[in-house]
C-alpha cells in the first residue's frame, strides 16, 4: 500500500503556504493466515480452510491486486501459513516451462464389459498442480497436486457394433500455469 503524505511548508516570501507531496512506498511485507491444514511443496503450499477440499497457493510473481509482487508462501506450522511479498516492476522470473504428459492404457485390446488400466503420469520444474484425464474428449478423471494419476474405466459396446475403438489422453496444469495434453492411447474393444 502506498501513503502519500503531505507536507506543509510555510514559505514566507509573500507566497503564503505552499502542499509539497511527499511520497512513502511500502516495499515489502509478511502476512499471517490460520487455515485447517498446511503443508509445503514444490512452489508453494497446499491448504485447506474450514475443513474443505485442498488446494494449491503457489509462490510466484503477479498482481493480486495490489500491483506487481514477488509472494513467497510457506508453512509455519500445520495450521498456519506466513506470505511474505516485496514490490517489484516487473515478473521477469515467471515460470514458462510445460509440463511434461504422458498417458498408457493396458490392455490395448480388451472384449466388450471388461475393464481397461489408465496410467497418467506428469513432471514440471516447479510443480504439478493437476493432472485430467480424458475419454473420447469427457473428462473422467481429476487428480490434484500429484504426478501419477491412475484409473481403471469399463467399457461397453453396443450390441450392433462389432468393434469400436476409445480414446484416452491427459492434459497437465503446472503450478504457474502452464499446460500440456499428452498424446493419445487408443483401446480397442470387441464382441
Amino acid at each position: 500500500m502506498k501513503r502519500i503524505a503531505l507536507v506543509i511548508s510555510g514559505i514566507v516570501c509573500g507566497l503564503g503556504l505552499v502542499a509539497v507531496p511527499s511520497v512513502h512506498a511500502t516495499t515489502s511485507g509478511v502476512n499471517y493466515s490460520t487455515v485447517t491444514s498446511c503443508e509445503n511443496v514444490v512452489g508453494g503450499i497446499r491448504i485447506s480452510r474450514n475443513n474443505g477440499p485442498k488446494y494449491i497457493l503457489t509462490s510466484e510473481c503477479r498482481d493480486a491486486g495490489h500491483g506487481m509482487r514477488n509472494y513467497t508462501m510457506s508453512c509455519v506450522s500445520r495450521t498456519q501459513y506466513m506470505v511474505s511479498w516485496t514490490e517489484t516492476n516487473s515478473c521477469a522470473n515467471k515460470d514458462t516451462v510445460r509440463p511434461t504428459a504422458s498417458i498408457s492404457a493396458s490392455p490395448s485390446s480388451i472384449k466388450t464389459g471388461q475393464q481397461v488400466n489408465i496410467y497418467a503420469s506428469a513432471s514440471d520444474n516447479i510443480g504439478v498442480a493437476r493432472i485430467d484425464v480424458y475419454q473420447d474428449g469427457e473428462r473422467i478423471k481429476r487428480c490434484d497436486s500429484v504426478t501419477t494419476c491412475n484409473t481403471t474405466v469399463t467399457l461397453r459396446i453396443p450390441s450392433t457394433v462389432h468393434t469400436k475403438n476409445y480414446s484416452f489422453y491427459t492434459k497437465v496444469t503446472d503450478t504457474s500455469g502452464n499446460t500440456r495434453t499428452s498424446n493419445t492411447v487408443n483401446v480397442r474393444v470387441t464382441r
